[in-house]
């Protein structure tokens, strides 16, 4: 149709000729006839009556086509015009909006809904609006990554890395992902919770995986096992901020040979489920004591907190825990208070990270003090140096 913004330019070009053109041809008519007046072939009162006539119609016809073009032409114009300037806004809001895709910034979102909304043209509105909305679900999503720097809670943090795995678009997904990985607490493992006992090495050994596990979760090796740890262990999504692998071996504390065959084990585990090397700590308590004090010693660089529970550290190097946390608890009634502190204090003097503490009771009584929370908080805490 012609009547179309497409051809605004021309209809507004015409607009502005068209009355010139209608008086210039009105007076051309008016020119004839006063050229036959003159030669006598009209006389004078027909000439007057043709040239009123004319000049009646010129000035009718110039004042509908300025009212014409005021009333309908200027507001068509005006009209194209502002359409023009919305599809101009239109097109920077969608290179904004491709912008707030790898952003995913609540008020750069707050600032261009704004924009959208100032727009006249409804079907241009609408189109935005449309995309606006579904990117708003997303900037949510970022908020919920941003809360957990603040707040975090590893199931939260599951659940919504494996939304973000699930999102089609590439800049949304890959802004999304940059932002949670930031948290350092790694991607989703394609495992499920459970407890297994398992064989390799001639060495029987139980594993626990997380009701949520990711990369780089600690691990948690616990020697010569009491049931708490092991409930501890399938039940490890009770300890809410810091799940974890958790490992526990059936070795002879005498059996030096299997001992030094379980690092192959640990090896098998940190590699399979992606653990934080740096973050392997160890407890154990009575005969699972001396095996903590036995494998630290065999491999000082592996661990990076032990928690040693009733047993006397007699005959070990306190320089091969120099490197290693330590946390060395007896009972108040056990005689391997003083020796446990005695080897806390000889490791701080060779430049470690070592204190050694007494719970009340006897031998049976500190078995499970590793579970203590402050003792698991100090744990994860760790970090190999």
């Amino acid at each position: 149709m012609f009547y179309s913004c497409e051809n605004a330019d021309i209809i507004n070009k015409i607009v502005k000729i068209a009355p010139l053109a209608l008086v210039a041809f009105i007076l051309l008519l008016l020119f004839l006839d006063y050229y036959k007046y003159k030669k006598d072939s009209m006389n004078k009162n027909e000439f007057y009556n043709k040239a009123l006539i004319k000049l009646v119609l010129a000035i009718v016809l110039l004042s509908l086509s300025i009212v014409g073009s005021k009333k309908v032409i200027k507001p068509f114009i005006e009209k194209c015009q502002e359409k023009e300037e919305n599809k101009v806004d239109a097109d920077k809001i969608k290179q904004e909006l491709n912008d707030l895709k790898k952003s995913l910034s609540k008020g750069e979102y707050e600032r261009i809904k704004k924009e959208v909304n100032d727009i006249n043209d409804q079907e241009i509105k609408d189109e935005l609006l449309y995309e606006l909305e579904f990117i708003e679900n997303y900037v949510n999503m970022n908020d919920r990554v941003e809360n957990l720097k603040n707040n975090y809670n590893l199931a939260e943090y599951y659940d919504t890395f494996i939304e973000i795995e699930k999102i089609s678009d590439t800049d949304i997904k890959n802004a999304l992902q940059t932002n949670i990985l930031s948290l350092g607490k790694g991607k989703p493992l394609s495992v499920k919770k459970a407890f297994t006992s398992n064989t390799k090495e001639n060495i029987t050994y139980n594993l626990g995986i997380p009701a949520h596990p990711v990369e780089n979760m600690p691990l948690v090796i616990v020697m010569q096992a009491y049931d708490c740890h092991a409930d501890f262990a399938v039940n490890s999504s009770n300890y809410t901020d810091e799940e974890f692998f958790f490992l526990a071996p059936k070795i002879s504390a005498y059996d030096d040979g299997k001992l030094k065959n379980f690092k192959i084990i640990i090896d098998e585990v940190v590699e399979k489920y992606k653990i934080n090397k740096k973050r392997i700590i160890i407890s154990g308590h009575s005969n699972g004591c001396l095996e903590t004090f036995k494998l630290v010693s065999f491999f000082p660089d592996l661990f990076a907190a032990a928690v040693p529970i009733s047993y006397h550290p007699n005959g070990f190097n306190a320089s091969s825990f120099r490197t290693t946390a330590f946390w060395g608890i007896c009972g108040t009634g056990e005689t391997c208070t003083s020796t446990m502190e005695n080897f806390a204090n000889k490791i701080n003097s060779s430049g470690g990270n070592a204190k050694a503490t007494s719970v009340p009771g006897g031998h049976g009584d500190a078995g499970c003090s590793f579970l203590n929370r402050e003792v698991l908080d100090w744990a994860f805490s760790q970090e190999k140096k």
